[in-house]
Order: C-alpha cells, then sequence, then structure tokens
C-alpha cells in the first residue's frame, strides 16, 4: 500500500524502507528524474507523506535505509534521510 493509499487506516506494524536522502525527501534532478510538471515536489508535501506513513502505526514502525543500492540501473550511495 502507499503512503497516500493509507490515509485514515491504522495497522499494528508500519515498514518506511527507503528512508535517505534523494528517496524521502524525493529530489528528481538527483536521480536524474524530471517531474511530471518539470518542478521538484514541494518539501512540505514529502514531509507530510512521511507523518502520514508514521501515524498509520498503532504499536510498532520499522524504519530503515541502506548503504548503498541500486535503482534505475544506478549505482546510488545516499545518505540516510534529513527527515530521520
Amino acid at each position: 500500500m502507499t503512503l497516500h493509499a493509507s490515509k485514515g487506516l491504522e495497522f499494528k506494524a508500519v515498514f518506511l524502507p527507503g528512508l535517505e536522502e534523494g528517496l524521502l525527501p524525493l529530489r528528481r534532478a538527483a536521480l536524474g528524474m524530471r517531474a511530471e510538471d518539470g518542478s521538484e515536489a514541494p518539501l512540505e508535501e514529502e514531509r507530510r507523506l512521511l507523518y502520514v506513513g508514521l501515524t498509520r502505526a498503532a504499536c510498532a514502525i520499522f524504519a530503515s535505509h541502506c548503504a548503498h543500492r541500486r535503482l534505475y540501473g544506478k549505482e546510488l550511495r545516499l545518505p540516510p534521510s534529513s527527515f530521520l
């Protein structure tokens, strides 16, 4: 389920993987991507989405990030999200 679709729902546990700078908050330019309208997503919207994810948990939240990953054929080494 996506963060957008989880509004108003509650789960015993919530898993939030990929909390890395560039992924959340999403930096399309850093990943070589463009937004549909040509602009970057506002930081406040990204923060609100993470808040929605965090507040869906009734008992436990599992947040994670990785030291390096492969995304769209590119090797990425991203620091942990500034939201953490």
